[in-house]
């Protein structure tokens, strides 16, 4: 299953499921992107995720979801990425 989301401001992200994976994907104006993947363990007891930064071209360019104006991207180090999994609705009351 995937769905796609953007506006006139975004180039348009894609959050996509197969079997236990969650990959959440957000292009950059200059091609390339970011990709997060979360996956799940056996009976939802755990899990692991991977945060990276995928370029195609010499520059990556990002739009400021702030200003608005694309800048280009020197250096990208994304640093390490966790999840957890818990009981309960994080949306409501549990």
């Amino acid at each position: 299953m995937e769905r796609r989301f953007g506006d006139e401001h975004h180039v348009g992200w894609t959050m996509r499921f197969d079997g236990r994976s969650a990959v959440y994907y957000d292009p950059f104006v200059s091609g390339g992107g970011r990709r997060i993947t979360i996956t799940f363990g056996g009976g939802l007891h755990g899990c692991t995720a991977t945060a990276e930064f995928v370029k195609s071209g010499a520059a990556i360019i990002m739009l400021s979801s702030i200003t608005h104006r694309q800048n280009e991207v020197l250096s990208v180090n994304p640093g390490p990425a966790s999840c957890v999994v818990s009981r309960g609705n994080v949306f409501g009351a549990e």
